[in-house]
């Protein structure tokens, strides 16, 4: 098993902290990005991960960096941009465990990554690559992940898209589209909320999900996250829906980024990806079933990167039922 490269973002997430009761908002700097996340993720589940992306020529940039390396991340395909800063997002915290988000550094390293600064042999040793719509919302990157996207179908590698949608990432919701869509055609597996396919396919997520299996030869999964209430997910002629754990909850942040990380790596571990086209229901329910549970040990954690679970605190967690 070669393992997964990621191509997107490494960022800054600013998490709320308590108040000290002085009037001012507190912030502690987290490493995130969706994919730099889910390289985590797949690392700490025991599958070798590489993360291809760029950051800024300062402080955050070099922590980035070390962090990933700290996780067991091949973190040498991140080349430095010295034309603007790390990505900073500000993470607020609303009802329902939602989250809203500010930017900072616009646009951000990431959203910079040249395609000559891609190490296409990483891509072409890989068994799997896995890109979201946060970095390409930039012009630069976006053009990278298409040439990137062309370059691994052409290999016939396994490709993961996890649609992302910020608003704010975005000049208009028609740019937001496109941006969305791009990488759909290329996609093995894809990974959405409710909200996000509705959005990018116009119907609901039943409907959606299974237009884009009928969409193209490549796609052969559709998963849908639903927060506390599991997942489901979608193949050719299967469905299923799979309860997540009742848990107390601390921080969803990087929850979907860890779902998606449990799934791919329980997949690859036994080789199920490379044959994607006579995958059982029941073995697409089994992964689904470990991804939820990586999610669910990730929400009971406050953080992102520290709250993500080992392969054996997968295998050994009892749930019971959350307080309250």
């Amino acid at each position: 098993m070669s393992g997964l490269v990621g191509l997107g973002e490494c960022v800054i997430d600013f998490i709320p902290q308590p108040s000290a009761g002085d009037g001012n908002l507190r912030y502690q700097a987290c490493p995130g990005g969706s994919v730099a996340n889910l390289c985590v993720a797949a690392a700490k589940l025991g599958v070798s991960a590489k993360f291809i992306g760029a950051v800024g020529d300062d402080h955050f940039g070099r922590f980035l960096k070390s962090t990933l390396a700290s996780y067991g991340v091949d973190a040498g395909n991140m080349p430095v941009c010295r034309e603007c800063g790390t990505f900073l997002a500000f993470v607020n915290l609303m009802e329902n465990n939602e989250r809203g988000y500010s930017f900072a550094n616009l646009p951000g390293a990431d959203k910079l990554l040249e395609y000559g600064d891609v190490d296409l042999k990483a891509i072409a040793d890989a068994d799997a690559l896995h890109v979201s719509s946060n970095a390409p919302a930039g012009p630069v990157t976006r053009g990278t992940q298409r040439k990137i996207l062309d370059y691994a179908a052409s290999l016939g590698k396994i490709i993961s898209y996890d649609i992302n949608y910020r608003e704010n990432n975005h000049k208009s919701r028609e740019e937001a589209m496109d941006v969305l869509r791009m990488s759909l055609p290329y996609a093995t597996v894809i990974k959405a909320t409710e909200e996000e396919l509705a959005l990018v396919t116009g119907q609901n997520a039943e409907s959606g999900a299974r237009m884009l299996l009928a969409s193209g030869d490549r796609t052969k999964i559709v998963l849908v996250t639903l927060g506390s209430r599991g997942a489901d997910f979608y193949a050719d002629g299967a469905y299923g829906r799979v309860s997540a754990p009742d848990v107390a909850v601390k921080d969803t942040t990087g929850a979907g980024d860890a779902f998606l990380g449990g799934f791919l790596s329980y997949m690859l571990k036994r080789g199920l990806l490379e044959m994607l086209e006579n995958l059982t229901p029941e073995a697409i329910r089994d992964g689904v079933e470990f991804a939820n549970r990586t999610a669910t040990l990730a929400v009971m954690k406050p953080g992102v990167l520290t709250s993500f679970p080992t392969l054996e605190e997968v295998a050994n967690a009892r749930f019971g039922r959350a307080d309250g």
